[in-house]
């Protein structure tokens, strides 16, 4: 990004914020990076660079021949200070787009959701058991996404406490505003973060702990798409959807 002067890298900046924009809400299974420079991120540029010269905004002279090379640079994620990684490429791997997200989630479920072995459980085996079982019973009947019983004893759907830390950690840092400067994000909480939240529970299901495994694209994308058919199912409610819509409408005014 130093290669470029101020202008080009404000214009950079703002492309690269529509380009996460688009992944949140549109596409969390893209292709490969090389596909994606050439489509999708060349096509973000491209709109950012039109609405640019529509709106008549400067840009120094002397690089609108570095396009590819500027597309290329759209699909950097520049993640969390203090992960460890920065500048992450988002093609390389599923596993550098997922990072933050799983980053939060790991942090958020043990204490959140009391998936911790007993003290009772001494050995690595029944460890392992414990937290197995604890993550099986969340993930049953989507207990995990419930939120606190109110008054008539009727738990929120999606409106668990650590869901709400992730999706706040995730999309409204104190340290990376970009996407709240996108209407959308500014209206409501995209929803697609929970389905990510589920997947990192079924690591916990399947192993026993956190066994920082390469996310599988597939793997990942099928706890992906059975998540949406929950939430579908609940949009759909002539109850419960209005509800849920407006919970999702509060995270994003709190976190802006």
């Amino acid at each position: 990004m130093g290669f470029y002067p101020p202008l080009w890298t404000q214009l950079l900046e703002t492309a690269k914020g529509e380009m996460q924009c688009s992944l949140f809400r549109q596409h969390p299974f893209l292709p490969d990076k090389r596909t994606a420079v050439d489509g999708e991120c060349y096509e973000v540029l491209l709109s950012v660079i039109a609405r640019y010269e529509k709106e008549q905004l400067p840009v120094e002279h002397g690089f609108s021949d570095k396009k590819h090379d500027m597309a290329a640079l759209v699909c950097v994620f520049e993640l969390h200070k203090g992960t460890g990684v920065n500048n992450c490429k988002l093609y390389d791997n599923i596993g550098s787009f997922c990072s933050v997200i799983k980053k939060a989630a790991q942090d958020a479920i043990p204490s959140g959701y009391a998936v911790l072995a007993p003290i009772s459980a001494v050995s690595r085996e029944a460890h392992t058991t414990a937290v197995k079982a604890q993550a099986t019973a969340l993930l049953q009947d989507a207990e995990y996404l419930h939120g606190t019983p109110n008054e008539q004893g009727k738990k929120a759907y999606f409106g668990h406490a650590v869901l709400k830390r992730v999706c706040l950690s995730v999309f409204y840092p104190d340290s990376r505003k970009s996407l709240c400067t996108f209407p959308e994000f500014q209206q409501s909480l995209p929803v697609k973060l929970l389905a990510l939240v589920h997947f990192v529970l079924t690591v916990y299901k399947n192993h026993g702990k956190d066994t920082n495994p390469s996310l599988n694209a597939k793997e990942l994308e099928a706890s992906y798409y059975r998540f949406l058919q929950s939430i579908q199912a609940v949009a759909r409610h002539h109850s419960k959807g209005p509800r849920f819509e407006k919970m999702l409408a509060s995270w994003a005014s709190e976190g802006i």
